[in-house]
């Protein structure tokens, strides 16, 4: 068995050279239960900044550090600086094998492998899992990738689509990145999830198609990454990522009464995304004594036909009315 050297990888919008991607995070995590991967695999993230850093520069550094793997986390604003640097790594590093995963890269991974040679395989759908069966396979240097569901993969001239990966049912199977030292939160890019899944089912996002089904992170370990957050020196604000967060109104409730009561730094909840139509005078309440600082919410479009087309729903008047209580 060999040791492997693996850099898990992005460019992040934020300005802030020390923001760590909450995605890179859960797949160290997840990985390094893994007594297999403990023992034989160095897992570091790097993260990048879009407009600090140069493709160049990027290359210099990924090349410094020898890796064995590095896994790209792929998303809209990123994906074509990511391409751009993939094809120079490769060359650079004609041996590293090169991972791409996220929402842009996971749904056309077939696409990818046909466009971009340099890129060895594609995780489609969530990578956790996914990609520390990958790290064991390389560990025990195996070849014949045919049994690792979930990815897609070049072997000869034909691009290879495995079977579907079963979502994970119980998301505290995945460790917490905070709570394990993977990642350790920091101001104003600390960004905490509840949830996966949506139940909306809009034509263009991947969410509804892909992970219709709901599946939360218990109480327990969110109050405890909360706690973190609240005790950590420094953290002046941080952020949700789930895909809707007053989705259920019980559990906004709960989520704000524990945000109040342990905040005493007067630390800002910067930012949640919000369903305007389901908005109400107490769930508005519940927002301020959280210090919620912003929310986000938009219709896509006010064209009836367009709404339809797109399978997104719209209420008029309750979004005016839940925007107007926002105000």
């Amino acid at each position: 068995m060999k040791t492997q050297n693996v850099l898990l990888t992005t460019f992040n919008v934020h300005h802030q050279n020390h923001y760590t991607s909450l995605a890179l995070g859960y797949l160290k995590a997840y990985a390094v239960k893994d007594k297999l991967i403990q023992e034989n695999a160095n897992i570091e993230i790097v993260d990048f900044c879009m407009d600090c850093n140069s493709t160049e520069q990027v290359l210099f550094y990924l090349s410094g550090l020898k890796p064995d793997v590095i896994g790209f986390a792929c998303y809209v604003w990123n994906t074509g600086r990511v391409l751009d640097l993939v094809r120079l790594v490769r060359q650079v590093m004609p041996d590293v094998r090169i991972i791409l995963g996220g929402p842009e890269v996971g749904p056309v991974a077939e696409d990818i492998l046909r466009s971009n040679l340099a890129v060895d395989i594609v995780v489609r759908g969530e990578g956790e899992s996914t990609f520390s069966e990958l790290l064991s396979f390389y560990i025990k240097e195996k070849s014949d990738l045919s049994k690792i569901t979930g990815i897609a993969y070049r072997k000869g001239d034909t691009v290879v689509v495995a079977p579907d990966r079963p979502l994970i049912e119980d998301l505290d199977e995945i460790p917490s990145p905070y709570l394990t030292g993977a990642i350790y939160p920091k101001d104003q890019v600390a960004y905490l999830e509840t949830y996966r899944g949506c139940p909306y089912n809009c034509a263009y996002c991947y969410e509804g198609k892909d992970y219709r089904k709901l599946r939360h992170f218990s109480a327990g370990r969110t109050r405890k990454e909360l706690e973190l957050f609240m005790k950590t020196p420094g953290i002046t604000s941080f952020s949700f990522v789930d895909p809707v967060f007053n989705l259920n109104k019980a559990k906004v409730k709960e989520l704000t009464g524990l945000i109040t009561r342990t905040n005493e730094r007067d630390v800002t909840l910067h930012t949640i995304e919000i369903a305007s139509e389901l908005i109400d005078k107490e769930t508005v309440d519940a927002f301020k004594k959280a210090k919620v600082v912003s929310v986000e919410t938009g219709p896509q479009s006010a064209n009836v036909d367009t709404l339809e087309n797109v399978k997104r729903s719209f209420n008029r008047e309750k979004f005016a009315e839940g925007v107007r209580l926002c105000v």
